[in-house]
């Protein structure tokens, strides 16, 4: 079996219903805004990276799933309410932490409809 070649980063690219508001989204979460243009937005924090992109598929958003791993996701779950992004942007919800087999996760939905599930490993999967 042959090793692959190194890797650097994966970036996936986001579907935003409203290009503008998904950004002021993401940058109320405390995400960075790296670079943009017109169609496309790079986010970052820490080592994670994401596009953002002004193009909406209700299929593709509704269906789109993010599994972002964390040390600590009670200080995830507080740190959402306090930077008010659920009141702040419509349709985004959050649910409470809960355990599971795989850690503790969260999920959050975005303004678009994406989904991440914001996970505290209790076992490496």
């Amino acid at each position: 079996m042959t090793t692959i070649p190194a890797t650097a980063n994966l970036r996936p690219f986001l579907p935003s219903k409203n290009f503008s508001v998904s950004k002021a989204f993401y940058e109320a979460l405390g995400f960075r805004l790296e670079w943009e243009n017109e169609k496309m937005a790079i986010f970052e924090a820490g080592d994670v990276q994401f596009f953002v992109q002004d193009y909406y598929v209700e299929d593709w958003a509704n269906n789109c799933m993010l599994n972002l791993v964390v040390d600590d996701v009670e200080a995830w779950a507080r740190h959402i309410q306090a930077v008010g992004v659920l009141t702040k942007f419509e349709n985004v919800k959050m649910t409470e932490p809960m355990p599971g087999p795989y850690g503790t996760i969260l999920s959050l939905i975005d303004p678009a409809g994406v989904l991440w599930r914001i996970q505290q490993q209790s076992v490496k999967a």
